[in-house]
């Protein structure tokens, strides 16, 4: 009994579960079939009157590996039914346009110049006491006085140019030892802060981590903890050229001492000997204040693009500043540096190079901070809300971006408020921002982007919209909204179309076409190029006129650098004046046939500058130039 009873209850198990599996296989593919009529619903010849713009449909993906069956993703928001009876579907809410690669900084390297100005207003202080003890030398009853005031007159002019120069480099009033204004750290030493980018605080650190250097044992002119670098080339060269002065100076002031013995042992200023021997050290001096006041005046260049943020030769040499950043690259791990560091890309580490300027005493720190990006790239998306039509009349859901940009990559993401900087064509440098990594959570632009099947994250607003909404994306291209069904009209190098729209779209308008919806016009415009254009000026015959020929009077040549060509004009009354003085001439003074050749003359120049003048009056209207002056004297 117990073994019949096992025997009837495994059979009918058995048939329960092939009937189960049949089951299974029914429900399945019955729920297959009706995914599949969501997508199918539009046939070759007509659209289905039940699928509306608005409705939620699936896409049929490519089969999956050891997949029989094909997924569908979605479920997506049909934005479009085109003409041409295929339908266009996108994630809803939110439209994304990448506009290329992005590398975001993570911190920067810091390359400082350190000008000590202190060894120069020394050595501007001795040469001004060596000129007067030269003007001191030299009496008024000398033979050779007026020339030597003449000379002391330059040299003390350029001497008070130093000294203003000095004042806008340093606050300093009426001599160097005295501070005008400023602030004073803890120690005593004065620091003031000339860019706008960069606060005290910040000039107070920066100046420590240049004194660990210089104190530095071994000498090391790169600290890859602080991550700064001195450059010592730059500073050499400014140290060399004060060296120059330095031992100039020693020699000049050896030789005034030789002329004030020779001129208490003799009156040597009243010969021509002393008179060269004292001119020589006067141009020795004012050469001095040359040099001097050509020193100041490129480090005060340096600090006026300092302030507008802009790399300048007068801050540093760009190949020196290539080689740094070749030897900082050594101390990174791969892929630190914006850019790779190569001849060719020097205008483009210009562009991101943030130039800072304080003054420390009387030293001049310029600090050129090199951004240091992340490891990795980003994708760089700029993020618009696309409003999506429903069902009901000018309702519309859309799904408003958390913040204008997106940069994405594998891993991370991160958004900004505000656009990055383009080092290069679709290459952006962005600001240090903070990223987040990519887990089972996302935000709705990211899962939009990354096409995702669950977007749970996304939370339309549902809008009502009365009138088009056209939103400017980039130059040729918008983003037009249209709540009610309307036509618009196109018009491309003469061809007139009109096309009925409703909904959301990407518009894209070619160059020299024009778009209009309503009242509005969008037109691109191809930017303007400067063209030349060839002009053939006739040959100028000059041999009708005799320049040998001599007159028996004298007129004054006509000077046609004052007279501009555009206007014929002032050339025509010119040479009339010219034709109305050889009529006034007597008949004593020229005969009939020298008048009468001379009339001639200048009658042939004026068919000939006429022939001249016309293609030139062409020539500048072209150019939109200054008036084209020609230089010719003629008798």
């Amino acid at each position: 009994m117990n073994l019949v009873s096992s025997h009837v209850f495994t059979e009918y198990l058995n048939t329960h579960k092939s009937k189960t599996q049949v089951l299974y296989d029914e429900i399945t593919n019955k729920t297959q079939q009706s995914k599949e009529k969501l997508i199918n619903k539009i046939n070759e010849d007509k659209i289905s009157q039940n699928l509306k713009v608005g409705c939620q449909v699936y896409k049929k993906s490519d089969n999956r590996a050891g997949k029989s069956k094909k997924k569908f993703l979605g479920p997506f928001t049909l934005t479009q039914i085109l003409p041409n009876n295929k339908i266009e579907i996108e994630n809803p809410k939110t439209k994304h346009k990448e506009l290329g690669t992005a590398k975001i900084i993570s911190n920067s390297w810091s390359f400082a110049q350190t000008f000590n100005l202190t060894p120069i207003i020394n050595q501007f202080d001795s040469l001004k006491i060596q000129a007067r003890r030269l003007s001191s030398n030299i009496s008024s009853k000398d033979n050779f006085y007026i020339e030597y005031t003449n000379s002391l007159v330059s040299l003390h002019t350029l001497e008070k140019r130093i000294e203003n120069l000095i004042e806008q480099i340093v606050p300093t009033v009426g001599n160097s030892n005295r501070i005008k204004r400023g602030l004073f750290n803890p120690l005593g030493s004065f620091i003031k802060v000339i860019t706008g980018n960069l606060d005290q605080n910040g000039a107070e650190k920066i100046d420590e981590k240049i004194k660990l250097l210089q104190e530095n044992q071994n000498k090391l002119k790169s600290d890859a903890i602080n991550q700064i670098t001195l450059m010592d080339s730059t500073i050499d060269k400014f140290d060399k050229m004060i060296s120059n002065i330095t031992h100039n100076e020693l020699v000049l002031r050896s030789r005034i001492l030789q002329i004030e013995q020779v001129i208490k042992d003799a009156n040597l200023t009243q010969n021509i000997r002393g008179y060269f021997m004292t001119f020589t050290v006067i141009n020795q001096i004012t050469l001095m204040y040359q040099s001097i006041y050509s020193i100041l005046d490129k480090l005060e260049v340096a600090i006026s693009f300092s302030k507008l943020n802009t790399l300048h030769n007068s801050i540093v040499n760009p190949n020196e500043l290539l080689s740094e950043i070749k030897n900082v690259e050594s101390h990174l791990n791969p892929d630190r540096l914006p850019i790779s560091p190569v001849p060719e890309n020097i205008l483009i580490f210009e562009t991101f190079l943030q130039i800072k300027c304080f003054l420390k005493d009387f030293n001049v720190i310029f600090i050129l901070e090199l951004p240091l990006v992340e490891a990795g790239v980003y994708q760089y998306f700029n993020l618009h809300p696309l409003p999506i039509p429903t069902n009901h009349n000018q309702t519309f859901f859309v799904n408003i971006p958390h913040k204008p940009y997106l940069a994405l990559s594998d891993v991370k993401y991160s958004y900004m408020d505000q656009r990055c900087e383009e080092i290069s064509p679709d290459e952006y440098l962005c600001q240090k921002a903070r990223t987040t990594f990519i887990e089972n959570y996302l935000p709705c632009e990211v899962q939009l982007i990354k096409y995702s099947t669950n977007i749970t994250s996304c939370h339309p607003f549902e809008v009502q919209l009365h009138a088009p909404q056209i939103t400017k994306i980039i130059d040729g291209k918008w983003l037009v909204t249209v709540p009610i069904p309307l036509k618009s009209s196109t018009n491309c190098q003469n061809l007139k179309e009109t096309v009925p729209i409703f909904g959301s779209y990407l518009l894209e308008v070619p160059v020299d076409c024009k778009a209009k919806i309503q009242s509005t016009t969008l037109e691109s415009f191809k930017p303007s190029r400067l063209s030349f254009k060839e002009v053939n000026l006739p040959i100028l015959d000059l041999s009708l006129i005799n320049h040998n020929q001599s007159m028996p009077y004298d007129l004054p040549s006509l000077d046609l650098n004052i007279i501009n060509v555009k206007t014929s004009k002032d050339i025509k009354e010119k040479l009339h004046e010219q034709k109305k003085k050889l009529e006034e001439i007597t008949c004593f003074q020229l005969t009939r046939e020298e008048l009468h050749s001379h009339k001639l003359r200048v009658q042939q120049f004026v068919t000939l500058f006429s022939e001249l003048v016309r293609p030139l009056h062409f020539l500048g209207t072209a150019l939109s130039a200054k008036p084209i002056i020609i230089n010719i004297n003629f008798t």
